[in-house]
């Protein structure tokens, strides 16, 4: 007889099933040996399942929780924004903004306008495609976060940015301004 190698074999009737050697007779007849269990292979087809099951209820929790927050984006925090007075804040440091601004946003960040420059930062609240909008804080002279900068965005300190002081605001909603409009030196 000639061994021909590993073949997966999917059971015989009897408490035996898997992986078996193969061997081929001149008259062509198949005898295999069984080296798994059917109630071994059971337990680890149980045990897999019970870990891919307990990681999807945690993911699923966990996206309805992110969804939900960011389904309060723009419905609830835009007219709490616009309510506020944002032009008393000019000449303020970003932190006293940053601090009364709903704190449910999406995404915090430097607004690039080239290798390490930046024109101040945004905060955004992100809801859907159709649902979105964020507010540009501009910065026009860098007292704290040393510019220019290098290095990537990512790593620059957000907490010196927050020192720095206010210049303009605008508030943006699906990509149409609603506040802080038609100033030509903040129009990028």
């Amino acid at each position: 007889m000639s061994e021909l190698g590993f073949l997966n074999i999917t059971g015989n009737g009897n408490s035996e099933i898997s992986g078996a050697k193969v061997f081929v007779s001149p008259r062509a007849n198949i005898n295999f040996s069984i080296y798994i269990k059917k109630e071994v292979m059971n337990k680890k087809i149980f045990f897999i399942l019970v870990i891919l099951s307990i990681g999807h209820s945690i993911n699923a929790r966990d996206f309805r929780k992110a969804n939900t927050y960011k389904c309060l984006g723009d419905t609830m925090q835009l007219p709490q924004v616009l309510a506020l007075p944002l032009l008393n804040y000019i000449g303020k440091p970003v932190d006293s903004l940053l601090q009364v601004l709903p704190n449910v946003y999406t995404k915090r960040g430097f607004m690039p306008v080239g290798i390490g420059y930046t024109r101040g930062i945004f905060q955004s609240y992100f809801g859907g495609e159709f649902n979105n909008f964020y507010v540009e804080i501009y910065i026009d002279s860098f007292l704290y976060l040393p510019i220019p900068n290098r290095t990537s965005t990512v790593n620059w300190n957000m907490d010196l940015a927050k020192q720095e002081t206010i210049s303009f605001i605008k508030v943006v909603k699906n990509n149409v301004c609603v506040y802080g409009c038609g100033n030509p030196n903040y129009d990028y």
